[in-house]
């Protein structure tokens, strides 16, 4: 098995020799943590981090190809589990008024960094991501996608074929049809927002509070001074579409606004706030707040606070460019909570390491 996967790792290393007109990228962060978790009650010490590998096309602008391979640097991991996982694998085709995208990818719905109401295709909705990720949200999915376009506004209709259960690697189940996710949506431009509406018929959940049935949402977007973003959906259950009866338990909006502010020559502080609300009453905030030090050097600071558990997590970090493609990073995670809520203060993790793209 390791003999196959080298020799393919090896041949897709060779592509843009034997083609010519492609992008080989390895983008790798690789991290030494020390962290503590309220339930285990004591500290550990390990590595982490991922190296991704990408071949995107560059040859012709009607198609672009992308393949990308995700490596998790992880030691004793049981039988029937890979540490490389096929992230992309997708062409997309341009022509006069259609687009047409198939594959592995990831497609965006609605609006949002960390919270997004709008994204029923894959649920941008769990508190508890990973906000040290370049990509907050990047769940992708086998998905097949035609866009027609006139002028400013488009329309897209979606089809998204469910994964097998992996609970067994060694035995997988496979979903039946009615696990299909299918849908659309139109997006256009009034009075300068972005106006997004659509509709999935959603078989299959993709994320931690993901839902199926039928999900409608709106989305708009404004710019300006203060660039702001909002949007809304609804999950009413196959067996019962009654909306009356679902709508209390399903409707959550979320909306965020952003601002940069020039400091002195070349630096400048970026301040972002999302909420995610839910008509129950309970709510979840992301503010965020990144001062760029000319153009090498980044401080993020970034918390989750969650109303349900009255429980929250601070994430601090640091990142410095030293040369072109290289980058130092540290970072430091802290719940503040109870145990057995959505964040605990036993909850602690420091990691350092470097990153390097080329």
């Amino acid at each position: 098995m390791k003999k196959i996967g080298t020799a393919f790792l090896l041949a897709l290393m060779a592509l843009p020799l034997a083609w010519g007109e492609s992008l080989l990228t390895l983008d790798m962060k690789l991290l030494q943590a020390v962290s503590r978790t309220e339930a285990a009650g004591t500290w550990s010490y390990g590595g982490s981090g991922t190296a991704d590998l990408s071949v995107r096309s560059t040859g012709n602008s009607n198609v672009k190809g992308e393949l990308t391979l995700s490596y998790i640097p992880m030691d004793g991991l049981p039988s029937g589990y890979t540490l490389v996982n096929l992230e992309k694998a997708s062409v997309k085709v341009q022509f006069p008024s259609l687009r047409l995208t198939m594959g592995k990818t990831r497609i965006g719905w609605g609006d949002g960094q960390v919270f997004n109401a709008g994204d029923v295709l894959y649920g941008s909705l769990d508190p508890s991501a990973d906000l040290t990720a370049d990509e907050i949200r990047s769940d992708t999915a086998l998905l097949t996608l035609v866009r027609y376009s006139a002028g400013r506004s488009y329309l897209e209709a979606i089809v998204m074929a469910p994964s097998p259960d992996m609970t067994d690697p060694s035995s997988p189940v496979v979903p039946g049809i009615t696990a299909t996710s299918a849908g659309g949506r139109f997006v256009t431009e009034l009075g300068g927002v972005s106006l997004e509406t659509g509709y999935l018929c959603k078989g299959q959940t993709k994320t931690a509070g993901d839902a199926t049935g039928h999900r409608p949402y709106l989305s708009l977007h404004g710019y300006g001074w203060l660039d702001w973003y909002g949007s809304a959906s609804l999950a009413v259950p196959f067996e019962d579409a009654s909306l009356a009866d679902n709508v209390r338990d399903s409707v959550h909006a979320s909306a965020g606004v952003f601002r940069q502010f020039g400091l002195g020559y070349d630096s400048t502080l970026s301040a972002r706030l999302e909420a995610l609300v839910y008509l129950t009453g309970d709510f979840y905030l992301y503010p965020e707040l990144v001062l760029g030090l000319g153009q090498n050097l980044s401080l993020p600071l970034m918390a989750v606070f969650a109303s349900p558990t009255q429980s929250a997590q601070l994430t601090g970090g640091f990142s410095w460019n030293v040369y072109q493609g290289f980058t130092l990073l540290a970072y430091a995670v802290a719940g503040l909570g109870e145990e057995g809520d959505t964040f605990s203060t036993g909850d602690l993790a420091f990691s350092a390491g470097m990153g390097y793209k080329y």
